[in-house]
């Protein structure tokens, strides 16, 4: 019975010691303790429920705008890893995607960083009269479409490569 037993004592033991930590932590505003106890409470259903917490808290506190992109990427996952019937070509496309994906955040995260050095240095290169315009936004959703259709495109794993 212990086998089965012990993983709601860690988890509480767990739950115990957080709520603990955030009771004796210096210089901060102490959370009622209720608040605590249905966090806990809802991150314990959700284990229960096999429902992953990260990804529940992500959709429950991200912006639907930024949500989007993310619940798309996951389906574009879904329907790449599940083409064939081989489970290696599978993984091998997903691997891919995932190699492909991590290029274009970091491009991302660089041309942000661009961005922010050419705001501070006061030079701006955004075109008002463009973002107002209703093509903007249907050809962002064409480039949004295109680069669906290149990850499926990419992702494609020959007899060869696998």
């Amino acid at each position: 019975i212990w086998n089965i037993a012990k993983w709601p004592v860690i988890l509480l033991l767990v739950v115990l010691a957080v709520a603990i930590l955030y009771y004796a932590t210096p210089n901060v505003q102490q959370p009622t303790f209720r608040w605590i106890s249905v966090g806990a409470v809802i991150a314990i259903l959700l284990t229960v429920c096999k429902i992953p917490a990260l990804p529940f808290a992500l959709g429950m506190f991200i912006p639907i705008e930024l949500n989007t992109p993310l619940l798309i990427g996951g389906a574009v996952n879904w329907f790449v890893t599940t083409r064939s019937k081989d489970k290696a070509v599978n993984e091998a496309r997903g691997e891919k995607g995932t190699l492909i994906a991590s290029g274009f955040i970091a491009g991302g995260a660089l041309m942000g960083v661009v961005s922010s050095i050419l705001r501070f240095a006061g030079i701006d290169l955004i075109d008002k009269a463009w973002l107002e315009n209703h093509l903007s936004e249907v050809y962002s959703l064409i480039a949004y479409i295109l680069l669906i259709l290149f990850f499926v495109w990419a992702t494609r794993v020959s007899k060869k490569e696998k």
